[in-house]
């Protein structure tokens, strides 16, 4: 078994990649994460606003149920 191949040259080059392999496999990551993150932002920035929009719908909830328990109130002290 010859462990020594720094006289075989061609079979040392078929072990690493080439920089075109290695530039093509960046370039593809990149644009992987390009399209990845074109995909999410959209998709947070809605549920950005759904969060709001459930946020002013719960406060708009608390103010009516405190409206309502001050006319319960009234009507309890009307009653007496």
């Amino acid at each position: 078994m010859n462990l020594n191949h720094s006289q075989n040259i061609e079979e040392c080059k078929n072990i690493f990649p080439t920089w075109s392999w290695v530039l093509g496999i960046l370039g593809s990551l990149a644009i992987g994460t390009i399209i990845a993150a074109s995909v999410y932002f959209p998709a947070e920035s809605l549920q950005d606003n759904a969060i709001k929009e459930n946020a002013v719908r719960i406060y708009n909830l608390e103010v009516v149920n405190r409206d309502l328990d001050t006319i319960k109130t009234i009507l309890r002290l009307k009653l007496k």
